[in-house]
C-alpha cells in the first residue's frame, strides 16, 4: 500500500485545504509513512480485540 501511494502521488502536486503544502518532498513522505504506521497499529490492535472469545470478555471476575 505505501509503495502504490509513493508511487501514484507526488506530494507538490497536492493540496491541503486549498493551498499547497510548504514541506519537502522527503518530509511529506516521512509523514506519510508514519501515518500508515498508526493505521497499521490501529488495525492491528483491533485485529488482537476482536479476536478474544466471547467467553473470555464475558467472564465474572472471581473476588
Amino acid at each position: 500500500m505505501e509503495m502504490l501511494v509513493f508511487a501514484a502521488f507526488d506530494p507538490h502536486d497536492m493540496l491541503w485545504l486549498g493551498q499547497g503544502i510548504e514541506l519537502s518532498r522527503t518530509a511529506i513522505y516521512t509523514l506519510a509513512f508514519f501515518a500508515f504506521w498508526v493505521v497499521f497499529v490501529v488495525a492491528g490492535y483491533l485485529t488482537v480485540l476482536l479476536s478474544i472469545s466471547a467467553s473470555e470478555v464475558n467472564a465474572q471476575p472471581s473476588m
